[in-house]
């Protein structure tokens, strides 16, 4: 029987191998794609580990907690690091469009360098092959400083992230719908605005 790993209570994602339930997907304000729709799509690697988690009632509230908030694209994925009682990683690499909150100088050269736990569900293969197409926006943790080996996933005195659970919003169409977790369940705050770029205006306020 799988086991979950508690994580610290800021909720980042950086725990963690759970198999998650089949067909846990998010759930979009304006429907979605069928292929953002599908179990095997991005969303569904992200929930391919389970995360124990204090949920935070709104995008503002958790936009305080973060080091830095990024709309951008993915880009790129590389081998990341692999971090004792976690496991390997795989170091997604987005286009920053723009900064909403924080410390715009963690951004190098317009990119920035996030990481996602691997498991036998999500592995670097499958992160290359189902990275999405649209735009995200994500509230990371800068977790620079975690002992680790191997390889970084990102140039030398770089910073390295990992998303928090809820911290993962990806454009769906003209809505949008959680990554690592569904956003219906997260409260009225989290699905009132009705359109992707509604969500990321309410973050610039």
């Amino acid at each position: 029987m799988a086991t979950t790993r508690h994580i610290p209570r800021s909720g980042v994602a950086v725990a963690v191998l759970l198999v998650a339930m089949a067909g846990a997907l998010g759930i979009s304000i304006l429907g979605p794609t069928p292929a953002q729709q599908d179990p095997s799509g991005f969303s569904g690697l992200l929930r391919a580990v389970h995360y124990d988690y204090e949920p935070v009632g709104s995008p503002e509230e958790l936009r305080t907690l973060a080091d830095i908030v990024v709309l951008g694209r993915i880009v790129d994925v590389t081998q990341g690091r692999t971090i004792h009682g976690i496991g390997s990683h795989a170091t997604l690499v987005v286009d920053v469009e723009e900064v909403l909150a924080g410390n715009p100088a963690l951004v190098v050269d317009d990119l920035v360098y996030v990481e996602f736990v691997e498991s036998a569900r999500a592995t670097l293969a499958d992160f290359r092959s189902r990275l999405p197409e649209g735009r995200l926006v994500l509230f990371l943790d800068d977790r620079t400083g975690i002992e680790s080996s191997g390889p970084a996933g990102r140039p030398a005195e770089t910073p390295v992230f990992a998303p928090f659970v809820q911290g993962v919003v990806l454009e769906a169409g003209q809505g949008y719908i959680g990554g690592s977790e569904d956003i219906a369940p997260m409260g009225p705050d989290w699905t009132r605005a009705r359109t992707f770029d509604e969500f990321v205006a309410r973050l610039r306020s």
